[in-house]
């Protein structure tokens, strides 16, 4: 695990299960958008917690799901 976050009081834990559980509601109702904002979420917050690598696939899907009209900060994450 790499070097985590400078803020002491994130709950990265916490941070991560909602965004999980967000990424499956938002694919079991089959909103791409949701999906990949989820997803961009879920790899800011392993980015966050010293877990670069696994955020690279989670940010890779989010690619893959977000659609060229997203909002420019949705794509820059």
């Amino acid at each position: 695990m790499g070097p985590r976050s400078e803020n002491p009081p994130a709950r990265h834990t916490d941070a991560e299960a909602f965004a999980r559980t967000a990424i499956e509601l938002a694919g079991a109702i089959g909103d791409a958008s949701a999906l990949g904002n989820g997803e961009a979420l879920l790899g800011e917050i392993l980015i966050d917690d010293g877990r670069p690598p696994e955020a690279v696939a989670v940010l890779d899907a989010a690619i893959a799901h977000l659609s060229e009209d997203a909002d420019a900060e949705t794509r820059a994450a």
